[in-house]
């Protein structure tokens, strides 16, 4: 699993948002990695990125 991919789009859609004002819930979904270090790893990743970016 390519965890660069996955926060390269995160921070480009939460960028976005945060810049036009749109309110953004994040669920995490389904595993797409049999390692679940891995997963956790990827979802982790989404809410260091957004406390990132609005706070």
């Amino acid at each position: 699993m390519d965890l660069k991919g996955g926060t390269a789009r995160d921070q480009f859609v939460l960028k976005i948002c945060k810049a036009n004002g749109i309110p953004v819930q994040c669920s995490m979904g389904g595993g797409y990695s049999q390692d679940i270090k891995t997963m956790v790893e990827a979802h982790a990743n989404t809410y260091r990125l957004a406390q990132e970016i609005y706070f």
